[in-house]
């Protein structure tokens, strides 16, 4: 049998782009391999998943040189439709290709397209529904699901019509801690369902599953292997902005030749050492600018609330972070706090005022919010013009509307988009003109909704150095995640959501330590727990170690 997937040569550039996006690209995977395509983002790794199935260059047109066979097919002359079949794609905006009224439909749509039988369809239906946990949706319809739900609901239908080969660009972007868990981990196990699985993934802690690791790097392929070689070179996944793993850099600073293991083996290791349990610090003092009493709120009277009788209030110069699983509530509690919103029960005061009483274009100025999705707020033509809108619209002055515009432009690190079509970019840049847009206006209060979705490395950890400046000159913050790791390394306060209510309050070191409160945790967290402390950081951890030695 031959490759699931061979490459010899291939360049592609977009049409009217200023240069290449793949650059004599070779690349092989055999049949049966589950492997992740990673490194920075626009190095070529969505164009690469869209050459498999000929969307590229038969879709989305450029100049296409180089050889590629698929699934046993020379691609060359093969019509997109003919490989549909044998190459299933999940794209990294999966909410583009949601448009059925119910979750159902959604996954029959490729099999009647297909011509599987009635009984089989429902058969596969009711099982990928059990598999991912979506069988108490089956009937909603997709665009009422958070998106996490959206996201394993894209995968099922993909997967309902058993494709050779799986391609998922971003797979676990929108999932809470628990979901990505689960669907890399069965992802390996669906042999039955598909061959061969490509994943373009960041966060390496998903990694460990692979068969092979390839990192891109300008359009090709830097290097390649297995995930003990690539995941303990920390120089290597640095330089490839891509997060070295906590527990291979907690060895290294204990002075420890790094192997991939669990924190349990680590343990075995160090049994008979024990951590200090680190002090939490009081909460701040500052009075509220945000108060929440008794919030309820159900989209539809025939379902459950998605906010239960809520009541929390963040105080001036915090750093919050919201967590919780997927159709928690976080995002209908995040987009109550700009008026986007009205409560049906309960009261929700900014800066002591109730946000009825609120004028939108005031509050807009006030209390800034960045979606979850960055194309449900961007519409302009031109990054300036988008970046621009805000302040133009709430009556700023042309001097500070220019002023403003270049200041977010710079600290975003747009100044090579600003007169490009928003559209055009890659959903991390989208992200981070969204996030312009909203401090263009200067807001008091700044909250984002999963804002390092679609965000590499490096750019994560750049938004979130940005957000901790504007915090520490007196901004109050407020973002809405999955990452754990994000909310333990910034924030100061934390609130966790579940099924609609407020299941807990406090400083991040005493939130996730809190024994029963979270089944599953960050490696070192995790490790840390075990060893009866509360380190959050790497530094933390071994510091209390080498003190010891």
């Amino acid at each position: 049998m031959g490759a699931a997937i061979s490459f010899e040569g291939v360049q592609f550039r977009y049409e009217d782009a200023p240069a290449d996006v793949l650059r004599d690209l070779h690349l092989q995977v055999e049949p049966g391999e589950f492997v992740v395509i990673a490194g920075p983002s626009g190095e070529g790794k969505s164009t690469f998943c869209r050459t498999l199935n000929n969307i590229i260059p038969l879709f989305f047109r450029g100049t296409f040189s180089g050889k590629r066979w698929v699934a046993g097919e020379w691609l060359e002359k093969q019509p997109i439709a003919s490989m549909a079949r044998k190459v299933g794609m999940v794209f990294q905006d999966f909410e583009q290709q949601l448009f059925s009224t119910n979750a159902m439909q959604e996954l029959s749509f490729g099999l009647e397209n297909f011509g599987v039988s009635a009984n089989e369809m429902k058969q596969r239906m009711e099982e990928l529904l059990a598999r991912f946990r979506l069988s108490h949706l089956a009937h909603r319809e997709p665009f009422s699901l958070s998106g996490g739900e959206k996201q394993k609901l894209a995968i099922a239908s993909v997967l309902a019509y058993k494709p050779h080969i799986l391609v998922l660009d971003e797979p676990t972007t929108d999932l809470d801690p628990e979901s990505k868990d689960f669907v890399m981990q069965t992802l390996p196990d669906l042999k039955d369902w598909v061959e061969t699985v490509v994943i373009v993934d960041h966060e390496t802690d998903r990694f460990q599953e692979a068969d092979r690791i390839f990192l891109f790097c300008s359009g090709c392929v830097r290097n390649s292997g297995a995930p003990g070689e690539i995941l303990t070179s920390t120089a290597l996944l640095q330089e490839n902005s891509l997060a070295p793993l906590d527990l291979v850099s907690l060895q290294q600073k204990l002075g420890v030749v790094p192997v991939l293991a669990t924190p349990d083996e680590l343990l075995l290791k160090r049994q008979n050492d024990l951590l200090d349990p680190i002090p939490v610090p009081a909460r701040r003092s500052d009075p509220p600018v945000v108060e929440v009493s008794n919030l309820t709120y159900a989209y539809d009277a025939r379902q459950e609330p998605a906010l239960r009788d809520v009541s929390f209030e963040v105080r001036r110069g915090e750093f919050l972070g919201i967590i919780g699983q997927n159709g928690s509530g976080k995002s209908t509690l995040l987009r109550h706090l700009n008026g986007l919103q009205y409560p049906q029960k309960g009261t929700i005061r900014i800066l002591g005022k109730e946000v009825r009483e609120w004028s939108r274009r005031d509050l807009s100025k006030t209390a800034g919010l960045v979606f979850q999705n960055p194309d449900h707020q961007i519409f302009n033509t031109t990054v300036r013009e988008e970046v621009e809108f805000g302040p133009r619209h709430l009556g700023f002055s042309e001097d500070q509307i220019k002023k403003n515009m270049e200041r977010s432009i710079q600290t975003m690190d747009l100044e090579a988009q600003r007169e490009r079509d928003p559209f055009q970019l890659s959903k991390g840049e989208r992200q981070r003109v969204a996030v312009a847009s909203v401090l263009s206006v200067s807001p008091e209060i700044l909250m984002l909704d999963e804002p390092t979705t679609g965000l590499d490395y490096r750019q994560q950890t750049y938004l979130m150095e940005l957000l901790r400046t504007l915090n520490q000159e007196g901004a109050t913050i407020i973002i809405v995640t999955h990452s754990l790791k994000l909310v333990g390394d910034y924030c100061n306060y934390a609130i966790v959501m579940e099924k609609g209510e407020k299941k807990a309050e406090g400083h991040p070191r005493e939130v996730f330590f809190r024994n029963g409160l979270f089944a599953s945790l960050p490696p070192l967290w995790d490790l840390s727990r075990k060893m009866k402390g509360n380190a959050l950081t790497v530094n933390e951890f071994a510091s209390q170690l080498i003190r010891r030695v």
